[in-house]
């Protein structure tokens, strides 16, 4: 059965070369509804202190959330920056992109 899907749009370099600007992704929402996210794992989350959503990879996870970067550490900002995501503030995980 398929699953719905929704789609972002990429705005920064932070994920570079897998992900550019301008590229959608498309997110499936309920992917981390029975279990955490595995490291590896490309995710869309609520920014901790921003109004803006980010797209990174699972790098470690915690108890009580995920630590998150992006693949082009010099132009992203991520865990190391912002500390670790809550679980509740993941969107999905990405599952395609569309150039």
């Amino acid at each position: 059965m398929l699953r719905r899907r929704v789609r972002y749009r990429v705005e920064g370099n932070s994920m570079k070369p897998i992900l550019s600007p301008g590229d959608f992704v498309l997110v499936d929402p309920v992917a981390f509804t029975h279990s955490p996210p595995l490291p590896g794992a490309v995710v869309v989350a609520k920014h901790p202190y921003l109004s803006s959503i980010v797209i990174k990879r699972v790098s470690q996870v915690l108890e009580d959330g995920v630590f998150v970067v992006g693949d082009n550490s010099e132009a992203s900002s991520d865990s190391h920056q912002f500390g670790r995501v809550n679980f509740k503030a993941i969107l999905g995980r990405v599952t395609s992109r569309i150039s």
